[in-house]
């Protein structure tokens, strides 16, 4: 009995563990992406404060993100963090996907989630910016946290990782020609006849 009281323990603890979220926003070619990742524990949260709607937009100045498909979100009291993460306007994204997701760094400090979200749910949510970078979306490249709860198997937090380096896109690898696909033939098959000489 003791050994299964320390394993279901131990399982508790690895759940929370993994409860933190974190959204990562890069520039992929001429666009901007913010991909989130875990899920949120809602334990040690204030209790909703009702039903809001949800647009999937991103203003770094008023420290406001939003990823997921449009829809209503359950809006949540008492994340502690940065009061925003950049300069600049409001940028609504041109294309989104997954759950609802997102903040409002600065006072009060708001936390939106699903309508009806049970804890520990996983949010693959995305949102994507087309012709834009990170500098004129005026983010501040960096990593800001915010928490709520206190130390403990409750407390949680929502980060969002902003990329500095662009990350190269599938689509700028350059392709041959033609021509240079005869050439890169020829070139391999002389060095098949070179190898098979020296055999």
């Amino acid at each position: 009995m003791k050994f299964k009281f320390t394993l279901a323990g131990l399982l508790l603890v690895s759940c929370n563990a993994f409860a933190a979220y974190t959204v990562t926003i890069s520039q992929v070619g001429n666009s901007v992406t913010a991909a989130g990742s875990g899920s949120l524990d809602l334990t040690a949260i204030s209790p909703s404060l009702g039903t809001s709607a949800f647009n999937p937009e991103i203003d770094g100045g008023f420290g406001y993100l939003g990823i997921g498909t449009v829809n209503n979100a359950d809006v949540y009291l008492g994340i502690t963090g940065p009061s925003g993460f950049g300069l600049g306007s409001t940028f609504i994204s041109d294309s989104s996907s997954g759950p609802i997701t997102g903040i409002l760094a600065g006072p009060p400090g708001l936390l939106f989630v699903p309508t009806g979200y049970v804890s520990g749910t996983p949010l693959p949510s995305t949102a994507t910016w087309n012709g834009h970078t990170i500098a004129s979306m005026g983010l501040t490249p960096g990593t800001y946290t915010w928490t709520w709860g206190t130390a403990g198997v409750d407390a949680d937090s929502f980060t969002i990782v902003i990329n500095a380096a662009p990350v190269a896109s599938p689509a700028s690898i350059p392709a041959l020609s033609g021509w240079g696909l005869i050439g890169l033939s020829f070139i391999l098959a002389m060095l098949g006849i070179s190898r098979k000489r020296q055999g």
